[in-house]
């Protein structure tokens, strides 16, 4: 599994730790404040990234989702298409 994220937990900074296992399903923990941690359906994806309040997701097909928040357009991923996973 690819984990990235912060600390999680009283004290801690509430960036979400988010991985991608082998079979291409997200886990998550942290602050999940706006729902920016229900990666429970989450399938097929190959990468994530994640931000204190939102995490994109790259499915296996090229496209990129955002869940979380996008008070100022950080989840506007419209257009984002056809983006190859990292090396």
């Amino acid at each position: 599994m690819s984990v990235l994220g912060g600390r999680c937990g009283r004290g801690g900074w509430k960036l979400p730790a988010v991985g991608v296992t082998a079979t291409g399903r997200v886990v998550a923990a942290g602050s999940n404040d706006i729902g920016q941690c229900d990666v429970g359906g989450w399938r097929e994806i190959v990468a994530v990234a994640a931000g204190f309040t939102q995490i994109l997701r790259l499915r296996a097909d090229g496209n990129v989702v955002a869940a979380g928040n996008n008070e100022h357009d950080q989840c506007d991923i419209a257009g984002w298409d056809a983006i190859r996973p990292p090396n």
